[in-house]
Formats: C-alpha cells, sequence, structure tokens
C-alpha cells in the first residue's frame, strides 16, 4: 500500500502553511523544509489523525507549538527545528503512541522540558 505523501522541500514557498492541508484526511507524510513558511502551525494539523511524519525543518515558522499535535494518533515523527517558534513545549506532543523521534532545536523556545518526555523511548532534540 502506497504512503499518501505531500512533499514541498526546497522549492522556495513563501507564504503562510495552508490549513486546508487539513482536507487530505489520507495525508501519510507532510514534508515542507527547507522553505521560506512564515506564520504559526496550524492547530488543525491535529485533525490529521492519519500522518505519521510531520516535518517543517528549516522555515520561518513562529508562534507557539500548537499542543492538539498531540492528537494525531500515529505520529511516528516530528520535525520542526530551525524555526522560530516561542513559547512552552506542549507536553501533549509526546502523546502519540508511536512517537519516536521529535526535533525541536534551533528555536525561541522557553520553560522546561516536559516530564512525559522520559516515559518514552524516543530520539529528542532541543538545542
Amino acid at each position: 500500500m502506497l504512503k499518501e505523501s505531500l512533499i514541498l522541500n526546497e522549492k522556495e514557498l513563501k507564504s503562510t502553511i495552508p490549513s486546508e492541508i487539513t482536507r487530505l484526511t489520507n495525508l501519510q507524510r507532510l514534508e515542507m523544509r527547507d522553505n521560506d513558511l512564515t506564520g504559526t502551525i496550524p492547530s488543525k494539523f491535529g485533525l490529521l489523525d492519519r500522518l505519521d511524519t510531520l516535518d517543517l525543518f528549516q522555515n520561518k515558522i513562529a508562534g507557539p507549538i500548537p499542543s492538539e499535535l498531540g492528537n494525531i494518533r500515529r505520529l511516528e515523527s516530528l520535525v520542526l527545528g530551525s524555526n522560530e517558534c516561542t513559547g512552552s513545549i506542549p507536553a501533549e506532543i509526546f502523546n502519540p503512541f508511536f512517537i519516536s523521534s521529535v526535533d525541536l532545536s534551533k528555536n525561541k523556545l522557553t520553560g522546561t522540558i516536559p516530564s512525559e518526555i522520559g516515559q518514552r523511548d524516543l530520539l529528542f532534540v532541543c538545542k
């Protein structure tokens, strides 16, 4: 069975992330790395319950990481490194059963690392 994927890496996209992506209800892999995406991560991404990879590495995404990402039950890899995300790390992003890799490096995050990280066997990058 083929994975339904949307991969727009290195396309020089210069816009906000369209929340209409959430209409792709069978989407399993979303990669939009190495672009100039701005704005925030839509909280509606939490509705993409078949998503196993969300990769928004190296953009200009700002604002808080939505706790709704914790609703993506099949999420294995969350890559938000090299952006301008602010605020604290929501504990909910460690909720998905399959989560094995989280990259939040090179952002402007504050606060403490959630204790939920110690309850999982995963690769966590945040520096």
